[in-house]
């Protein structure tokens, strides 16, 4: 692809062109924090579904991710923070996931919710991600013992003042001023607050006393989902196809703009602007560019459909390619990660499979299998009715089909259940 023809497609997604194609618009909202001269501090980072002023959402991981894609790569870091800075709530499915390291640690707190369990595993989690540069700090302490497992592992406490006594502020700030953490009063609602807080050593401040969070809106242009799955398992693949990943991405102006948005944003230094889709790929990797569409698309992918449909289509995606690399059909294993994934794709677009197929260059084989065409490869039908039907079929049907593939049954379980806990796996960290 040359250089102009890749300059043309940006330059109309760009901030301008962008106002011209169908948009749509997601929300946060940002909380200042201050210091004891009201000096802004920071800003926590908040997640909105809409126009409301308070959070509604089921799955807070979810949460952050929306306010992930909003903050860093639809309105950019500059534009929410300038250089100030940001405070991002965490549960324990983001704490493990290694693409937060895309994120620029630089004035990036992360706020470890109050229900993240207190063992090895984040203790471990915390050595690894300040030693990557992030900041941390713990939310809503109401007691010492949520405090005290990791005095040594955080950079800020937050003490939710609403939720406290005098008796129990004094003794969380306390053990903080002793154990050398500092302090942010939050939920700090009087002026009689703010003071109780200056006199039990508090340096930092956040609360409905000083600032209601403050709502941004940013515009997103609209993505083709069929789209974004074939660029989710191009990503999920083993071995990542830079010329195929590169066509889809230029078919879908929406994650191409905010790739390239996030690629020139403030948090990189490349010595040149990044204008390259190959060029772009070079400089971050496999890893990073995996992490990317991951933050970037699955927030969006199922935003409004069940979490078990999402989950579905991997394990039916991954359940194929297993039985494919375990069978005759070891050479078509790619090809039936994308007969698993799509195979419910009419329920994710809430389209008949057929008319959404017509959009998709998918082989004619593949095709052929997904919409049960009579003339579909015998052996892909199989192994594609395995991965639809598998934990309600009857023994004797699964031999059968087992046999047709060449392949024992206990073997097709064992290929379930590795599909599974990828599928769980990929969930948790998407989500």
């Amino acid at each position: 692809m040359g250089q102009t023809e890749l300059d043309t497609i940006w330059t109309s997604a760009g901030d301008a062109g962008a106002l011209a194609l169908p948009t749509e618009i997601s929300y946060l909202a940002r909380q200042p924090i201050f210091d004891a001269s009201l000096q802004v501090l920071g800003y926590e980072l908040l997640y909105r579904g809409g126009l409301e002023p308070r959070a509604n959402f089921a799955d807070a991981t979810f949460a952050t991710l929306s306010v992930i894609s909003s903050a860093f790569f639809l309105l950019g870091r500059e534009t929410v923070g300038g250089s100030k800075m940001l405070f991002l709530n965490v549960g324990s499915e983001v704490l493990d996931d290694e693409r937060v390291t895309l994120l620029n640690p630089r004035q990036l707190v992360l706020e470890i919710l109050e229900d993240v369990a207190r063992d090895d595993a984040l203790l471990q989690h915390c050595g690894s991600l300040r030693g990557a540069g992030f900041s941390l700090a713990l939310d809503d302490i109401v007691c010492v013992p949520q405090l005290e497992p990791l005095r040594n592992s955080v950079d800020f406490a937050k003490v939710d003042f609403l939720a406290l006594d005098s008796a129990q502020r004094a003794e969380i700030c306390g053990a903080a001023r002793a154990w050398r953490v500092p302090i942010i009063a939050e939920k700090v609602e009087t002026y009689e607050d703010f003071q109780e807080a200056k006199q039990l050593g508090c340096q930092f401040f956040q609360g409905y006393f000083f600032a209601k969070p403050n709502l941004l809106r940013a515009q997103r242009l609209k993505g083709s989902r069929s789209h974004h799955l074939m660029i989710l398992a191009e990503v999920s693949a083993a071995e990542m196809d830079f010329e195929r990943l590169e066509k889809l991405m230029r078919q879908d102006l929406s994650l191409s703009w905010l790739f390239f948005r996030f690629l020139n944003s403030a948090q990189f230094s490349w010595s040149t602007e990044v204008r390259s889709l190959r060029h772009a790929f070079a400089l971050l990797g496999a890893e990073n560019m995996r992490k990317w569409v991951l933050l970037a698309v699955v927030p969006f992918l199922a935003s409004d459909k069940p979490h078990e449909l999402v989950v579905e289509s991997l394990l039916r995606a991954r359940f194929c390619e297993l039985l494919a690399e375990s069978s005759k059909l070891y050479s078509r294993a790619a090809d039936l990660f994308l007969v698993g994934l799509f195979s419910v794709l009419d329920a994710v677009l809430d389209k008949p499979l057929r008319e959404i197929l017509q959009s998709l260059e998918l082989p004619s084989d593949v095709r052929a299998v997904l919409l049960l065409d009579e003339s579909a490869n015998p052996w892909m039908c199989d192994t594609a009715y395995l991965a639809r039907h598998y934990s309600s079929l009857g023994s004797e049907e699964l031999e059968r089909r087992c046999e047709c593939l060449g392949i024992a049954p206990n073997l097709a379980a064992n290929c379930y259940l590795e599909a599974d806990l990828f599928a769980r796996r990929v969930f948790q960290m998407t989500h």
